[in-house]
């Protein structure tokens, strides 16, 4: 969809009961529109700049990647955070993206069983 959700956060050691319920919530999300990607990051660097998150500097985004982003405007939004950017792309892709992010990577369909695996793109 084209919203930015609430912020989630997980800590480096998150215990595994943390973790599942991240998971489930990622689940509950429906596509229906574009991700608004500029939109997106630019919200997540506000709520690192403004303080609503200590010890943040990693903006994570799931997408299909099925949008322009503005790249300037994503690189200064980072940049003025001091946030890296993670991009997590669900059988798609987006050039542009992979261009600001810091860390690409994909989701493949293993099996009939919709087995997922994350591999660094």
């Amino acid at each position: 969809d084209n919203i930015p959700y609430p912020l989630i956060k997980v800590i480096k050691n998150a215990k595994s009961k943390d973790v599942i319920k991240m998971i489930e919530y990622i689940g509950k999300i429906r596509g229906g529109g574009g991700t608004d990607i500029s939109r997106s990051v630019i919200s997540a660097c506000e709520d690192i700049k403004e303080g609503h998150v200590k010890g943040v500097s990693e903006v994570i985004i799931l997408t299909d990647g099925e949008d322009k982003i503005a790249e300037t405007t994503v690189r200064r939004s980072l940049k003025d955070a001091n946030a890296t950017l993670i991009s997590v792309m669900i059988r798609g892709d987006n050039a542009d993206l992979r261009r600001v992010s810091d860390t690409y990577l994909v989701v493949y369909k293993l099996d009939q069983n919709d087995l997922l695996k994350v591999v660094e793109a």
